[in-house]
């Protein structure tokens, strides 16, 4: 360690033991050897200094080094009953954007919200199925992502629709109509992001005689379920055959003709039902026709059969 060397005026000062006569008071003299004490040692800590920029940082060949950002994680909340998701980002660990991402999911829906996280340039995707199910992954980069997206979304027949693609250092600030201090994504939708459920039921098998029972608007895809089959036992010849076709949320059940059989299409909306249909059909070489399509957030309780 290099030695920390004062003055040559202060040195012989403090060798021979005096303190200069003059208008200065010994108070103010030991402030001053204090002081050129200081500086001398943070002289010699500065010749001390290696060359170049310290590891980990680049030295931007002008004198300056650039050190790397802090890392900055996001999480993504979601629910089981909700049409959409939120995001958090920008915060400085997993846990403090875990906390505000389910704060909010929270303040939503209650309990039950389910979380993923990325940090730094690590993508988060969401899509949103045919059912209004949230499908959500992460992988090292964007491509990667959608590929995963897009494998989950393989049995819906028109796919998923994108929620989006989020990140660590994600900006959402100034860019919703929520004003908060929080880097927060919210739902587009908050007045539909808790879903409604429908769902239909019928005979099956041989014992199906063109009859099934539809219910909507329910709070939850069990209730949904729950009642439309209750119906189909009540009104239905054989009520032991009864089981429920198809549910959903927040979207519409589609009641079409496939051939000489019936079936269902679920789907976001009417218009991707029809698409959908017509694209199975036309996959399959048949021909189809829709009869009719309920809404699930819309309060009802249907028979439900060809028209004619």
């Amino acid at each position: 360690m290099r030695k920390v060397t004062a003055p040559i005026w202060l040195s012989i000062a403090l060798t021979i033991g005096i303190v200069p006569l003059g208008s200065i008071s010994a108070f103010e003299w030991n402030i001053q050897v204090q002081q050129a004490q200081e500086r001398a040692a943070m002289e010699a800590a500065m010749r001390e200094q290696p060359q170049g920029c310290p590891e980990g940082s680049r030295d931007l060949g002008t004198g300056g080094c650039m050190f790397p950002s802090p890392p900055a994680y996001a999480v993504i909340a979601s629910h089981p009953d909700a049409a959409d998701v939120w995001v958090a980002a920008m915060y400085p660990n997993r846990d403090s954007a875990w906390n505000a991402a389910l704060l909010q999911c929270g303040k939503v829906m209650g309990g039950g919200c389910e979380w993923g996280w990325s940090v730094n340039k690590g993508p988060i995707g969401a899509a949103l199925g045919a059912d209004d199910t949230v499908h959500w992954a992460i992988g090292p980069d964007k491509k990667e992502v959608q590929r995963r997206l897009d494998e989950i979304c393989k049995p819906y027949e028109l796919g998923c629709t994108p929620i989006g693609f989020f990140h660590g250092r994600s900006e959402f600030r100034g860019r919703q109509k929520y004003k908060s201090a929080d880097n927060i994504r919210y739902p587009k939708d908050p007045n539909n992001v808790r879903k409604l459920y429908g769902a239909t039921a019928s005979m099956t098998g041989s014992s199906y005689d063109g009859k099934s029972w539809v219910a909507t608007g329910y709070a939850t895809r069990q209730e949904a379920e729950k009642v439309a089959l209750n119906i189909c036992k009540m009104k239905a010849k054989n009520a032991n055959s009864c089981a429920v076709n198809v549910s959903t949320g927040n979207g519409v059940i589609a009641f079409y003709g496939e051939g000489a059989g019936d079936s269902f299409m679920v789907e976001q909306s009417e218009a991707r039902a029809r698409q959908a249909v017509a694209q199975r059909c036309t996959r399959l070489k048949q021909a189809c026709s829709v009869f009719t399509v309920y809404d699930a957030r819309a309060s009802g309780v249907f028979e439900n059969s060809r028209p004619g």
